[in-house]
């Protein structure tokens, strides 16, 4: 390589600790697909952020929506109106019920964040056996663990208070008749 060829190589080349923008600048110039595709890029990355946080909205929508309709009526509701499925529709719903959590991780797509989920839904259950299984365990008279004895009673809670509401709801029906 000669000295001319180095000298313009160490003009325009990238020097140590800064890089030089003027092969970036005349390549722009040259091509303008290159900024269309940075910008492609960045919008990208703005909807892959956003993905999560959408998808949690969705589901506040549509949890919302679930409460407001008649038992029963809510799947044949999204099957009638909405261009996904109702394990599409649950999913969101799931997003939106672990939102605190989605939101602390950072997690921008999707499946990482239903992976995520998955992951916490099985660390409140053990290995192997569901609480309802520990449950009916528990119910025919076998020996359940201190651990399995605590979301044996987190089940019945959670059954006692959505029947709860089930029984508030029915009473207040009753009563408008």
């Amino acid at each position: 390589m000669s000295k001319k060829d180095k000298r313009l190589q160490a003009l325009s080349g990238i020097r140590p600790g800064a890089e030089s923008d003027i092969n970036k600048i005349v390549e722009k110039d040259i091509d303008p697909d290159i900024s269309k595709a940075i910008a492609l890029h960045e919008s990208i990355a703005i909807n892959l952020k956003n993905a999560v946080r959408t998808a949690i909205s969705l589901g506040e929508l549509l949890a919302g929506k679930k409460s407001n309709l008649p038992h029963g009526q809510f799947t044949n509701w999204v099957e009638t109106n909405l261009p996904f499925t109702m394990r599409t529709a649950q999913r969101y719903m799931s997003l939106y019920d672990f939102r605190e959590k989605l939101n602390t991780t950072g997690l921008s797509l999707l499946e990482d964040a239903y992976k995520y989920i998955a992951d916490q839904k099985e660390q409140k259950e053990l290995p192997g056996e569901s609480p309802k299984l520990l449950y009916q365990r528990w119910k025919m008279g076998g020996s359940i663990s201190k651990k399995e004895r605590e979301i044996v009673k987190d089940l019945l809670e959670t059954n006692y208070h959505s029947t709860q509401k089930k029984l508030e709801k029915i009473k207040s029906e009753l009563d408008s008749l």
